[in-house]
């Protein structure tokens, strides 16, 4: 199954982080099937955005965490 295509079908449930996105194919049988690394779940999404595929809908900023953008 394409990357992309997994993470645009959790989107269109609703906004997420991508850790959130991570963690749900972590827990779920998609994971034999869908192979990612951290740093290309984040990079997927940035991608996605500039395409104009998703876009940010919120920052969530806390002082002892970095931010946190939900798409």
């Amino acid at each position: 199954m394409n990357t992309k295509l997994f993470m645009l079908g959790l989107l269109m449930e609703k906004n997420r982080h991508p850790y959130e996105v991570q963690q749900l194919l972590k827990n779920s049988e998609m994971k034999y099937y869908i192979k990612i690394t951290k740093g290309s779940l984040y990079y997927t999404f940035e991608q996605l955005e500039k395409k104009g595929f998703i876009e940010i809908v919120d920052i969530i900023r806390n002082e002892q965490r970095p931010e946190r953008t939900i798409y």
